[in-house]
């Protein structure tokens, strides 16, 4: 237990902790001598929670059942977390509870994750059509998401360094200044991919020569170039009051504003640029990395296109003159000529995201915005349309990294509760819709971390990954959570037969070796099956269940799967069979300390 990645509590039936492990003590921030003997209630309560949800755990516990949820604690320094839990009774000989043993991991970067993308979706949202106001909103979510003392995007222009975006900068910051002896000028000139740290302002040469840095004593800088058609324009930096530890969310985070203020700086260069003189206009958007392109706004027909629409939807410039709106955006003339209209009375209309249909046919996804200029002695619309494919594709890798399991690529825990919720809600609506979830357990996987190391069995988990996918059908989940955990999820079954077949194939498939970095690695699994004829309303519960029946199983000898049966697990919170869940327990912890000699050719 004092090699375990994840905390374990045991307290005593007044919830006093009796032992806790250096995972515990790492997240909490408190040392095992000043917990002993004291109460989780008085140490590590965060008040999200009210009175009736720890009612509600001390009843279960009470009880006798298993309780497993998420919520919020608080570590010594008075920091929140979020964790997942799973308390579980332990009894004496004559049934009676004597311990309790809670293992609980700390969940709050997956939190800050996904309350990021949030944000930042929020953010996109909420774009005006004025570049400089999207920048501003774009410096100050950045400020609030990396938890800036300041936050601020200074521009380089015409040799001197201007502030333009700003969140809670100090009174009598230098809003334009020469940049040499600024660190902003530093990030600027370097123009990495990469953001710029400095933990120690204090002891760099900016402490003597940059006015703000002097000024303000600020301790920890973080700062991404931004890039203006491949050009590094601008820095967008945070400043700290104090020392800040960084994380590679906050790297993330800082990464993908900076690129969408270089879009707005883009577009901010553009929409000048079309203020100018028509002769200058046409110079400007012939090299324009943005696509532009002018429409008459009766016939819709395209009148000039620059070599970046051309490019990006695979025409040439002869070609495009053939053209109309509709060939480009199809199935939607109703929302073609309600946005002409609008652009007709207002001038400006920024249209929003939208799908061109490319040459051959494939879809490509733009940003767009029309102006109405005047061409040729009559007024036009001038469109622009901004490639944002990368963008899609970072929002949908984080959204993905979400969801699914960074070394697997399975589902994660929060995926398949969803979709354990969404499979109840079936059950409950169809009587006859049956569904099962499978709880696997890698016997003895320890041994190959502590004997052939990590790399090897994080090897040994992807390749169980694309084995035991093989036994599953389209639809099913299979999710990974966490270690050697693993869940799936089979909807819409016939019956218990379809679950244990699942099961044997599964079994089959691991009676093969793994051939991983030249040894031959052989393994097998306990499996525990739980079925919604049970009539479950929450997942936690279901999973609770396949959960204690797979460690059933695996108290019989490896390799074995068990079907979940209520009327025996009714029957097991009494008297003896209380004992033989204990034993249960205590064999859980004693396989994960478990290791043995292996050679460098075979593990079995």
């Amino acid at each position: 237990m004092d090699y375990a990645a994840d905390a374990i509590e045991i307290t005593d039936t007044q919830a006093r902790f009796e032992y806790v492990n250096p995972a515990f003590e790492k997240i909490t921030g408190y040392t095992r001598t000043e917990v002993l003997g004291k109460t989780s209630a008085s140490l590590l309560r965060s008040g999200k929670h009210d009175a009736v949800f720890y009612q509600r755990m001390s009843n279960t516990i009470a009880s006798g059942q298993v309780w497993s949820g998420c919520y919020v604690g608080k570590r010594k320094n008075g920091s929140l977390y979020h964790q997942e839990a799973t308390i579980s009774p332990v009894c004496n000989s004559i049934g009676e509870i004597i311990h309790h043993v809670a293992v609980k991991r700390d969940i709050t970067e997956r939190k800050r994750l996904e309350e990021r993308l949030a944000k930042i979706n929020e953010c996109f949202l909420s774009f005006g059509t004025d570049p400089t106001e999207n920048i501003n909103r774009l410096t100050a979510v950045c400020g609030q998401l990396l938890e800036a003392t300041s936050m601020i995007y200074s521009r380089l222009d015409k040799e001197m360094l201007c502030l333009v975006g700003q969140w809670q900068i100090p009174e009598g910051y230098k809003v334009v200044d020469h940049p040499d002896s600024h660190i902003c000028y530093q990030v600027i000139q370097q123009g990495s991919k990469n953001p710029l740290v400095i933990v120690d302002l204090s002891t760099t040469t900016y402490a003597q020569t940059d006015f703000n840095v002097m000024s303000y004593g600020w301790k920890t800088y973080i700062a991404q170039a931004v890039k203006c058609k491949d050009i590094s324009v601008g820095s967008l930096c945070a400043v700290y009051e104090q020392d800040f530890i960084h994380s590679d969310v906050d790297k993330t985070v800082i990464g993908i504003i900076a690129a969408a203020i270089g879009v707005e700086e883009e577009r901010r260069s553009t929409q000048e640029a079309l203020h100018e003189s028509k002769e200058r206009y046409r110079a400007v958007v012939e090299q324009a990395s943005e696509g532009i392109f002018l429409v008459d706004a009766d016939s819709k027909r395209l009148l000039e296109t620059n070599p970046a629409f051309q490019n990006l939807l695979g025409y040439t410039c002869a070609e495009m003159r053939g053209l109309t709106l509709y060939d480009l955006i199809a199935h939607e003339s109703e929302s073609i000529n309600r946005n002409i209209q609008f652009v007709l009375t207002e001038k400006y209309h920024s249209i929003g995201e939208r799908q061109y249909r490319r040459k051959d046919n494939s879809f490509v996804d733009v940003d767009v915005n029309a102006n109405l200029i005047s061409y040729e002695g009559r007024e036009v619309l001038c469109v622009i349309v901004r490639d944002i494919t990368e963008r899609k594709a970072a929002e949908k890798q984080l959204l993905h990294n979400a969801f699914h399991d960074a070394l697997t690529g399975l589902a994660n825990r929060v995926l398949l509760i969803e979709r354990l919720r969404h499979a109840i809600a079936c059950a409950k609506r169809d009587k006859d819709y049956l569904f099962a979830v499978l709880f696997l357990d890698l016997d003895r996987f320890k041994v190959v971390n502590d004997s052939l190391g990590h790399m090897v069995g994080d090897q040994l988990l992807i390749a169980i990954t694309r084995r035991l996918g093989k036994c599953l059908r389209p639809g099913d989940t299979f999710a990974r959570l966490g270690g050697d955990e693993f869940t799936i999820l089979l909807e819409n079954i016939k019956d218990v037969a379809d679950a244990t077949q699942v099961a044997d194939r599964i079994q089959a498939e691991l009676t093969l070796p793994f051939n991983l970095s030249g040894y031959e690695v052989f393994t097998s699994t306990s499996i525990g099956i739980a079925l919604s004829t049970t009539g479950y309303d929450q997942p936690e519960d279901l999973l609770r269940d396949a959960d204690t029946t797979m460690y059933r199983a695996k108290a019989g000898g490896r390799a074995r799967s068990k079907v979940f049966d209520s009327a025996l697990h009714n029957r097991g919170m009494n008297g003896g069979k209380r004992q033989c869940n204990v034993q249960s327990a205590n064999q859980r912890i004693s396989a994960r300390m478990e290791s043995s000699e292996v050679n460098k050719t075979t593990f079995v």
